[in-house]
């Protein structure tokens, strides 16, 4: 009779858990990476493995969330197409730049990504509600300035929505609710050309993918069910703390 390998147990156990509050974070107020990447490294992943990994596991969540807001997308269908060019181009390049840095560059790049991301989700509130200006940027750098933070999110990804949401303010969207429905679409895109970016790469790990996959499935539909009941702010405040505790924690790390 075979025995059972507890401790791979216990490690699955504990990527589900993660994976289940990253989805229900990402439901509620976002930041679920702060908890699917940082849990894949403390299960010995590198770092380019626990990137990729986490991205498969919190990608089915979003197409989730972009299917239900199809509706919205109408809105911008005159630059849709080119929008999506731009965001596909822009995670592609992102992820192979992400493959070709070696492990100690990693080491040495991601913990400034998660104080970037961290700051960003601080300050969430105050560049989701950034003013349009009354002239919108010229074409060119609206281009060049989405273009850039796709990069960013085919490398990272962590604080990319809020990101976005700031760079939509300077294309000069003032709807809130279809800006949020095309951030998601774009997301979609960039992390969708990143995962396949990954699977040709051969960097991930597909039985902790799995298990989180389903974790975070669970974790986004229960953080719909009860998103009305917290507090967004108080969770916001937790998020920034842990990723706070994260980076310093790969400071020295590194």
């Amino acid at each position: 009779m075979t025995s059972i390998d507890w401790s791979s147990v216990f490690a699955y156990g504990l990527l589900f858990l993660a994976a289940l509050g990253g989805g229900a974070m990402n439901a509620v107020a976002g930041g679920g990476t702060f908890l699917t990447f940082p849990s894949l490294t403390f299960s010995g992943l590198s770092l380019l493995s626990a990137n990729a990994t986490s991205t498969v596991a919190l990608w089915p969540g979003t197409v989730s969330s972009a299917i239900t807001l199809r509706q919205q997308w109408g809105a911008y269908r005159n630059r849709l197409t080119s929008y999506l060019l731009i965001s596909l181009l822009g995670g592609l390049a992102g992820s192979l730049l992400l493959l070709r840095l070696s492990s100690d560059t990693l080491g040495e790049v991601f913990p400034y990504l998660l104080l970037t991301a961290t700051l960003l989700f601080a300050f969430k509130s105050r560049l989701e509600k950034q003013q349009t200006a009354e002239r919108p940027a010229p074409g060119w750098l609206q281009t060049l300035v989405l273009l850039l933070v796709s990069i960013y999110g085919g490398f990272f990804g962590g604080g990319m929505g809020i990101m976005m949401m700031a760079t939509f303010s300077l294309l000069g969207m003032t709807d809130v609710r279809n800006a949020n429905a095309l951030k998601v679409l774009l997301t979609v895109v960039v992390n969708g050309i990143s995962v396949v970016t990954f699977i040709v790469a051969d960097v991930i790990v597909w039985p902790s993918a799995l298990v989180m996959i389903g974790g975070a499935i669970l974790g986004g539909y229960a953080g719909a069910v009860y998103a009305k009941r917290v507090s967004p702010q108080r969770l916001r405040i937790i998020i920034v703390s842990i990723g706070l505790i994260l980076t310093v924690y790969f400071f020295l790390r590194a």
